[in-house]
């Protein structure tokens, strides 16, 4: 896929004799790797020439920044052509000149942890930056659930007024489409801060407080997430061309909507027009400038990003895609592949948040019927890629189990502990109960579960199991007996002799409580893999 990506970039350029690299680890690099930068560089800044001789850099270079350590640091932006531009910090210093249009690149070798350094560009100008810290950087997108802010959750005054972290720092990217990649964004640095942590993401906000105090290091988060967008916006264009029949769906209805843009957008006007004051604002139509136009989320909020030095990527996406999980099962991977190709990292950390419970209105029986477990299901068969890792939230919704949970620290939470664990090598669980096999004994089902995640399988605040069922060969699904034996789980119901398959915390809003001494949650799963929509019993 990776590679399928680049050749679409190398070919429209008119470079396809140059030979894509050949994966071979992290810190592998084929010569053509210094060529695909370049490209996606060229691809991210050729839209925007300079019309002025001041050195320029984009927004993410400003006050409170943080860079990532222990990588070469590249700094990036415009200049008069032909100007020679240095940059210094922490005493260090590199150069660049400014090509035919204006644009200049430059890498710092690369820096401890620390911090704060002033970071100094000079050309016929001179750019000051402060507060410049070393540490971890990750990108945070996705749509509301990343967007929702730490004001608006749970214990938000106590978490607000508790928000004195310093080497904590958020870049919130401005929401915008774009038809090609754009140069730079709008958006600026908040330390975190009782005046500022309260607009931050609040996801994010807790995993860069989190890593920040188990690294004892610097933690930023560039957060370019946007509600209600599905998954194709956020992938580079040239993905999205490489994996054509994934898409091919979602082309042709673009192709139809934007060939009746002008008359659905005229509708929309007359309708704008109408609106009382005050009343609910008609839906824009669906076209160019849509947020969920392929790649336009891309192209306006994550392609300025590209040169930048992360360790990662955080993802909390899926609730816009629920209705069709099987195609989110094929997109999924694009996404993934493509982000770990833009930014020229290798398998890059690609950590995610499953969906959370959900009574979805009329979504029928069972327990509010499938398509998020379907859609859970899809995103968890991401994990069969390297080095990602998934964070389960069954249990963070609360008994109305609303799609927007307030509770987002302990995502968080989770999201930093996989990331100590899968980017840091730190010996920590990072992950509840995860399916491994199982096996039918007689009148009962046996659960394995992956080593390392069954320590102490029990009942969240005890009691009884809940969340499994067992069917018969007839597939009506049934309520299970869950004991514990030792690492694993026994299964049984009176009204299943023969059971066939299990399923475990596999519907939209599932009743299930089962944790491991860490106190995470099992993750869902099921056994069988028939038609989703099977009988379960009354």
């Amino acid at each position: 896929m990776a590679r399928s990506v680049e050749r679409v970039v190398l070919n429209a350029l008119g470079l396809g004799a140059v030979e894509p690299r050949q994966r071979v680890g992290d810190n592998a690099f084929h010569p053509a790797d210094k060529l695909r930068a370049a490209v996606l560089f060229f691809v991210a800044t050729a839209a925007v020439a300079p019309l002025h001789a001041e050195v320029r850099l984009p927004a993410f270079f400003s006050e409170s920044m943080v860079l990532q350590r222990d990588r070469e640091i590249p700094v990036w932006g415009s200049a008069k052509p032909g100007e020679r531009v240095s940059v210094e910090l922490a005493g260090l210093t590199a150069a660049a000149v400014a090509d035919a249009s204006g644009n200049w690149s430059a890498r710092l070798p690369k820096l401890p942890a620390g911090g704060p350094h002033t970071l100094v560009v000079s050309g016929e100008n001179r750019v000051t930056i402060n507060d410049v810290l070393i540490g971890e950087v990750w990108l945070a997108s996705g749509q509301s659930n990343m967007e929702w802010i730490l004001k608006e959750t749970d214990d938000a005054a106590a978490e607000i007024a508790a928000a004195r972290h310093p080497r904590v720092r958020i870049f919130r990217v401005q929401r915008a489409v774009a038809d090609a990649p754009r140069a730079d964004v709008e958006g600026k640095w908040l330390v975190a801060s009782p005046d500022k942590a309260g607009w931050m993401s609040a996801v994010a906000y807790h995993f860069a407080r989190k890593l920040s105090a188990e690294l004892d290091v610097p933690v930023g988060v560039i957060n370019a997430s946007r509600g209600a967008a599905q998954i194709i916006p956020f992938i580079p264009e040239p993905a999205i061309a490489a994996a054509a029949e994934v898409f091919a769906e979602d082309m042709a209805r673009w192709r139809d909507a934007v060939e009746k843009f002008p008359a659905r957008r005229a509708a929309h006007e007359a309708k704008l027009a109408e609106t009382a004051p005050g009343a609910r604002r008609p839906d824009e139509p669906y076209g160019p400038g849509h947020y969920n136009q392929p790649g336009g989320l891309f192209n306006g909020m994550h392609a300025a990003a590209t040169p930048y030095a992360i360790r990662g990527f955080l993802w909390y996406q899926g609730e816009a895609n629920a209705k069709r999980p099987a195609q989110y099962e094929r997109a999924f991977p694009v996404l993934i592949d493509s982000w770990r190709e833009v930014w020229g990292g290798g398998d890059l950390p690609f950590l995610f948040v499953q969906l959370a419970a959900y009574n979805v209105p009329k979504s029928g029986f069972p327990p509010e019927g499938l398509d998020r477990a379907l859609t859970r299901e899809a995103q968890a068969k991401a994990l069969a890629l390297p080095r990602t890792g998934m964070v389960v939230t069954l249990d963070v919704s609360g008994p109305d189990s609303q799609e927007h949970p307030r509770n987002k620290r302990p995502v968080g939470e989770r999201l930093a502990g996989l990331a100590a664990k899968i980017a840091h090598g730190r010996d920590v669980v990072a992950d509840g109960p995860v399916f491994l096999a199982h096996k039918i004994d007689g009148a009962s089902v046996r659960i394995a579960y992956l080593g390392g995640t069954a320590r102490g399988l029990a009942a969240r605040e005890g009691g009884e199991i809940k969340g499994f069922f067992v069917a018969g060969a007839d597939k009506v699904f049934h309520p299970a007996k869950a004991r514990v034996e030792g690492e694993t789980i026994r299964l049984s119901s009176e009204a299943v002799k023969s059971p066939v398959a299990a399923r475990y915390a596999f519907s939209n809003d599932p009743v299930c409580n089962l944790v491991n001494s860490a106190g995470l949650p099992a993750a869902p799963f099921r056994t069988d893999d028939w038609n989703a929509v099977t009988s379960w019993a009354r």
